[in-house]
């Protein structure tokens, strides 16, 4: 787990170090072991700078050192997170006449590009990455990112420059960046949190697509591909529970592998808890679990994390309880390391778990992140199964209610069903009440997706290329913010593929009156043999944090009145009437209507006065 950033522009030669040094500094969290950079002859015309910073996971010593060379030095590699089955290859590439100088994931992955291509090389490596290669063989420039979008990466282009990097605050050390605002996703931001597809909040700035990859040829000339897509339907009979079983064992153990020590992230749930047991299961008493808790008792966990621990039998538990004085100290930092608007403001206790767990002398953690996208955990999606089984029931239970449909269509629906704010919470805080043109970006990205048109297996291949890419851009970011490498073993990309193959009552029923029994099937029944049926079937919680609380505290409510309100108001597009009168009633809010009409824009405005105006401020930052 590392980091990489760098940059070429046109025409010009890299004679000057200084700026890929400060890309490397800006993003020294990500890697604190190592770093380095090297100006490669990629271009007739330009040569390439690339920077890397190292969190050491396998092969400790200094013999992992990025940037890497073939040992004909024309190619040349920078490498973020982990091939898990990269040294069943090692053989095969030896008897091909490679020989191996480190221990490294790295290093197979170089060779692996050198006998077999950027194509070849990608069909045949499972793991979560983000990777940058230098060709000078063939004039060609590559940036890869892993099927699911685990690791971010992103990339910064106009007509003089092309920047990229595992975290957009890089960006910032080159001259020719202009950090300037993409207003026309503001409302995008607003509704659903976070803005998807390759599109961010900063003009030009883009993302790599996760299972693509961007290849630059001579003259800045860029092509984006798709090497891997979803399952179109699922048709196979379902699989029994020791099979579903097999597989958690699999994906679990084989993200296990490493040099360094590894814990769990533990959240009560099911889906953290059933990773904590398998890991248990194939590792030693060592293993150690981190978990975030609260003073209250509505919306903490606590009760379901001793019980899951003391199943498990973790005898190392570390409990951190997210109170007010924490995430006040905390809330500046979590947006600086997100680069983006802290759309969830969670993120703050994952942050300080992951501090916590650094303070042990822990690198890695494993969490249960994507089992909800992958297998149907939502209530939306058995909602939306049960409406597709039942249209008749579904329009007569409408009129009984009163309920008034704001979209066009059964897809647009589910498109917004995953939003933040609903229309009319949209509505009430923008002063330009025409929304509807929000979905059409997110109504193309629907429409690419594999799967019959309104099955519940398209819309769930959307929310894997939609919601969950920004869920894994919070987890990320967070950990790596304590330079803590989390790996999430229900993505692995091969269980992904046998999910969606089976029919999708495998995995989720449309009985909407029974959603806690409706939904993950697979894995609750599993889980209902290790930890019993209330462990299993409870509600579910998520993972709730009492903003109104926080931010009553004198000092963070003073900073949010006098210096966020009027950067809120400077975007011109709030009624900024609604949001004081919110404000002035935060204290009697609830946690969920804070979040719904405050949390959004103090957000928004916390991030632009860090990241838009004086790029210097991201720069003397720490």
């Amino acid at each position: 787990m590392c980091g990489i950033t760098g940059f070429f522009e046109k025409n010009t030669i890299i004679k000057d170090t200084s700026i890929i040094k400060d890309m490397i500094r800006l993003i020294k969290h990500r890697g604190p072991d190592d770093n380095g950079f090297e100006i490669t002859p990629t271009f007739e015309y330009q040569n390439v700078a690339m920077g890397f910073v190292r969190l050491s996971i396998l092969d400790l010593s200094i013999r992992g050192h990025q940037p890497m060379y073939n040992d004909e030095r024309n190619i040349c590699i920078t490498f973020n997170g982990e091939i898990y089955n990269a040294f069943s290859f090692k053989k095969k590439l030896e008897e091909k006449g490679y020989v191996f100088k480190t221990k490294t994931d790295t290093e197979v992955l170089l060779y692996l590009y050198q006998e077999y291509g950027i194509d070849g090389m990608l069909k045949k490596i499972n793991g979560m990455f983000a990777i940058a290669i230098s060709d000078m063989r063939l004039r060609k420039f590559f940036l890869v990112r892993d099927r699911v979008g685990v690791k971010p990466l992103y990339y910064y282009s106009d007509e003089n420059v092309f920047l990229y990097s595992s975290e957009i605050k890089a960006f910032y050390a080159h001259d020719k960046y202009k950090n300037e605002l993409n207003d026309k996703k503001i409302k995008e931001y607003c509704m659903f949190r976070y803005v998807a597809g390759k599109e961010t909040l900063l003009r030009n700035v883009f993302n790599v697509l996760p299972a693509h990859y961007i290849e630059v040829s001579e003259g800045m000339k860029i092509e984006t591909k798709k090497y891997w897509d979803l399952p179109k339907e699922g048709t196979e009979l379902p699989l029994k529970t020791s099979d579903w079983e097999d597989q958690i064992v699999r994906v679990v153990s084989e993200r296990l592998l490493s040099d360094a020590p590894i814990g769990v992230q533990l959240s009560g749930g099911i889906d953290s808890s059933l990773i904590a047991y398998f890991a248990k299961k194939h590792s030693d008493d060592k293993l150690s679990s981190y978990s975030i808790t609260f003073d209250n008792e509505d919306i903490s966990e606590k009760k379901y994390i001793d019980i899951a621990a003391n199943v498990i039998g973790i005898k190392n538990q570390h409990q951190y309880i997210c109170d007010t004085d924490t995430f006040c100290r905390l809330f500046h930092e979590s947006t600086w390391n997100l680069d983006l608007p802290l759309n969830h403001p969670n993120s703050v206790g994952i942050m300080q778990m992951c501090y916590g767990a650094r303070d042990d002398k822990v690198k890695v953690l494993l969490s249960g992140e994507g089992a909800d996208e992958l297998f149907g955990g939502y209530g939306r999606y058995v909602r939306f199964f049960w409406s597709q089984q039942h249209p008749v029931l579904r329009k007569r239970e409408d009129i009984e209610k009163g309920i008034k449909r704001y979209w066009n269509s059964r897809e647009e629906e589910f498109i917004a069903s995953s939003a933040f704010l609903k229309p009319e919470g949209l509505l009430r805080i923008l002063k330009d009440k025409d929304i509807k043109d929000i979905l059409e970006s997110r109504f193309l990205l629907y429409s690419e997706c594999p799967g019959k048109d309104k099955s519940i297996e398209k819309f769930l291949n959307y929310e894997l290329r939609t919601y969950l890419v920004d869920i894994l851009n919070r987890q990320d970011k967070m950990s790596m913010a304590a330079s803590i490498e989390t790996r999430v073993p229900f993505l692995d990309y091969k269980l992904i593929e046998t999910v969606r193959r089976q029919i999708p009552n495998t995995y989720i029923k449309g009985d909407k009156t029974k959603l806690e029994k409706n939904s993950k099937l697979p894995l609750k029944k599993i889980s209902r043999k290790i930890f019993g049926d209330e462990f299993t079937f409870r509600a579910k919680c998520g993972f709730g944090m009492p903003l109104n609380e926080y931010f009553n505290e004198n000092n963070i409510s003073a900073y949010v009145r006098e210096e966020l309100l009027p950067i809120i108001n400077d975007f011109g597009i709030f009624d900024m009437d609604i949001i004081n009168t919110h404000w002035n009633k935060r204290g009697v809010l609830s946690y969920y209507e804070f979040e719904s009409s405050l949390w959004i824009v103090i957000a928004l405005a916390q991030w632009s006065k860090m990241f838009l105006g004086d790029k210097r401020k991201v720069l003397d930052y720490k």
